[in-house]
């Protein structure tokens, strides 16, 4: 059972929500998804299960880099803490931007396709890893941090690529892999060049979405609905082993190594609001520490950043590793 640091037992939340919690674009797709899964499946992975088969018109320049009205969601840090990606959702658009913390500079960084998602830096930060769906089929691609051309490196031929994630020493990437009728998905490997390097573990029935490596590299975590509802798993990369971390009611998800690599942070929905824990690599000690989304680390440990609800929508926020000293970016 998870215990909220600001002392509130925060057992409850909806009866189905299976992974993410989305966005504008998102909304707009809500009736879909559910139809064909025969489940009511929150918007941010709706978003990205719809941006992955079907297609998609393009967005003019003046929406991706002018919106007056949009959301932002999927935070991740980069290797030297300076800067942070991010996903910006506008009616019919979602786009990579890169906010620069210290001064809160943002630019626009990719406009591939409406549906440019889930973005996470390189080991060395010179490329970010992230979903696109230019021909109506979500696939991974690269594209400089600095900015220009991006380029394809998965081609599923049958199904879609999602939430990607570099193994520490840059050598593999780990994403889902999913199969078209939506309901199933794996976790498969990738080398940086686009060579498929076989599945991790073994072909699932459920949903195994939102892998992220260790920083031993021996150890991935993800999130599966395996058991009903959505938890936190461990995979052992060696052997396959799987383990379950979170046993809760609620919608457990969006797991995160802290660098050091003796926690991990995640999305849990309590009462209905969702919020950052954190909690030991075996599971153990699991708080909340703020309201939010979709956590990453700062490469020192000292700082997560996220995504909350505003008046406005949905906004980037950085805070302390403990919850306190929150700060909105965007």
């Amino acid at each position: 059972m998870l215990v909220d640091t600001h002392g509130k037992n925060q057992r409850g939340g909806p009866d189905v929500i299976i992974f993410g919690w989305g966005g504008r674009n998102a909304k707009e797709h809500r009736p879909i998804l559910p139809q064909i899964l025969g489940l009511a499946l929150p918007a941010a992975l709706m978003s990205i299960l719809f941006a992955a088969c079907v297609p998609i018109p393009a967005a003019s320049s003046e929406q991706a880099t002018s919106p007056s009205v949009f959301d932002d969601t999927t935070p991740r840090f980069s290797p030297d803490g300076k800067d942070i990606v991010f996903v910006r959702e506008t009616e019919g658009d979602s786009d990579l931007y890169v906010i620069n913390v210290p001064s809160g500079d943002k630019r626009l960084l990719a406009d591939v396709s409406d549906y440019d998602l889930d973005p996470v830096f390189s080991m060395d930060g010179t490329h970010i890893l992230f979903e696109t769906s230019p021909n109506g089929f979500a696939q991974l691609h690269l594209v400089p941090s600095a900015g220009g051309k991006s380029h394809p490196v998965s081609d599923v031929r049958d199904g879609w690529a999602t939430f990607p994630s570099w193994s520490p020493d840059g050598d593999v990437i780990v994403y889902s892999c999913g199969r078209p009728s939506y309901e199933e998905s794996d976790l498969c490997l990738l080398s940086p060049s686009g060579e498929f390097l076989g599945l991790l573990g073994d072909e699932s029935p459920s949903l195994e979405i939102e892998a992220s490596w260790s920083p031993d590299g021996m150890t991935v975590a993800f999130a599966s609905n395996r058991s009903g509802d959505s938890d936190v798993y461990l995979i052992d990369v060696e052997s396959g082993r799987v383990t379950r971390l979170t046993d809760d009611p609620v919608h457990d998800a969006d797991p995160a190594w802290s660098p050091a690599g003796s926690q991990i942070a995640f999305t849990s929905h309590r009462n209905d609001v969702p919020h950052i824990c954190v909690m030991r690599r075996d599971g153990s000690d699991a708080a909340c520490v703020t309201q939010g989304t979709q956590p990453s680390w700062s490469p020192d440990g000292a700082r997560l950043t996220f995504y909350r609800d505003t008046p406005e929508g949905t906004r980037i926020f950085i805070a302390d590793a403990d919850g306190s000293g929150v700060r909105q970016l965007t």
